[in-house]
């Protein structure tokens, strides 16, 4: 007597197989396990060790805005600085309640809302750090330039629009991108517009502000006490029509280009900083995330066996950013500086 199979069992097993194998669960539980190996206790303690300190600097400097918004928040400059430190507040205090949550379990690391939220912030940055490179380029040329500026906020729009519909349809194992292949190629396409479109028009920004200030040396050459006096002597520097001299200082030769040296060494140190700030800062991360979209995810945990490593290096260079735009907002503000002793934050 031979054991027929149930036929209706068989009908119901392989309606659980779906015939298309791109309609397989795309939720990768070996990366999701393979990063909660990552996140130690010891990595994450180091993590919030530089986000709570990262955050309290940030609230410190947005309190120091709001007290004093009546002598320091004059210009456009000054309110995209204000907003630059705002949202590096928010993402420091975001990643802070994020790595307490993991070292709690009280989340994991394929959590699809704070995956989205990391890359919304990191689009934030990177747009409001090209907002004020355009704003100092725009300053310098006494132009207005209302216009790039709504291209800017536009395409940031269409950005935070397209990640939350990314990750609203596909689930996150690594906490970073999306699993989906479409919607991992769309966080792709907007990680790579942003940061990269962000730091190398920020970088060549930075460039023609320099180039334009020592340009600005060889016409006027007494221009250069317009970048060596205090910003809130600077309101009569530049009349309507072009720079004129500062007071009628009376310089000679010697002392002039001793004073061009130091005016051109401070715009160059400052272009520099400004520019590389970031790519400093998120350049570990992108690689390592180009790295794994190019690579396959397979090929690089079988091929590259220093992975946690180097993730723990991405995530402690962003971490730092935390520390580096409110530190960055100190040292070319003087004036925020002596509002913050003043205040006594």
């Amino acid at each position: 007597m031979t054991c027929r199979p149930n036929r209706s069992s068989l009908r119901r097993r392989a309606s659980f197989v779906p015939r298309d194998p791109a309609a397989l669960p795309t939720y990768n539980h070996g990366l999701h396990m393979q990063y909660e190996l990552i996140n130690t206790p010891a990595f994450l303690a180091s993590l919030l060790a530089i986000y709570i300190p990262g955050t309290l600097i940030n609230l410190f400097v947005l309190i120091t805005f709001a007290l004093n918004h009546k002598t320091i928040l004059k210009s456009r400059l000054d309110r995209i600085t204000c907003a630059l430190v705002a949202h590096s507040f928010v993402w420091s205090l975001g990643r802070t309640v994020i790595e307490v949550l993991l070292a709690t379990n009280l989340a994991s690391q394929a959590d699809p809302v704070a995956a989205c939220f990391t890359s919304m912030m990191m689009v934030g940055l990177f747009s409001f750090n090209l907002l004020l490179a355009m704003e100092r380029w725009f300053s310098i040329r006494d132009l207005e330039g209302r216009t790039y500026y709504k291209i800017v906020y536009v395409v940031l729009a269409l950005c935070d629009l397209a990640l939350l519909g990314a990750f609203a349809t596909s689930p996150s194992s690594d906490g970073v991108k999306p699993d989906s292949k479409f919607q991992e190629s769309l966080w792709t396409v907007v990680a790579s517009i942003t940061f990269l479109g962000c730091t190398l028009g920020s970088a060549c920004l930075y460039t023609a502000t320099y180039r334009y200030a020592t340009r600005l040396f060889d016409e006027s050459p007494r221009t250069v006490v317009f970048f060596l006096v205090p910003r809130n002597k600077r309101n009569n520097v530049f009349a309507r029509g072009g720079p004129v001299d500062v007071d009628r200082t009376q310089l000679d030769a010697g002392q002039l280009a001793r004073v061009r040296l130091r005016a051109e060494r401070q715009v160059l140190i400052n272009c520099c900083l400004m520019g590389a700030g970031v790519l400093v800062a998120y350049s570990p991360f992108f690689l390592f995330e180009l790295v794994r979209f190019v690579g396959g995810v397979t090929e690089l945990v079988d091929g590259f066996r220093g992975e946690r490593e180097f993730w723990w290096v991405a995530c402690f260079f962003v971490a730092v950013d935390s520390w580096v735009t409110p530190g960055l907002v100190l040292y070319y503000r003087r004036d925020v500086r002596r509002c913050l002793v003043k205040c006594g934050v």
